[in-house]
């Protein structure tokens, strides 16, 4: 795989976790399951380490990710 394609897959995965982000935040607030309200909460709580993770990818790739 090329340097080019790497970087525009991290950037892309960048781009659906920060997405991620928004849903699941709107997701939880919604929520009438409790069930599925804590199971979205999981994963919100997961979301923002990702984010960081492929941010600092792209910044080692001297790229802005955000």
């Amino acid at each position: 795989m090329k340097t080019e394609q790497a970087e525009e897959l991290v950037l892309q995965s960048l781009q659906q976790e920060l997405g991620g982000v928004k849903v699941y935040t709107t997701a939880v607030q919604c929520a009438v399951n409790a069930d599925l309200k804590k199971e979205w909460e999981t994963y919100l709580s997961q979301t923002p380490t990702h984010v960081t993770a492929l941010d600092g990818i792209c910044n080692a790739f001297g790229r802005d990710g955000q």
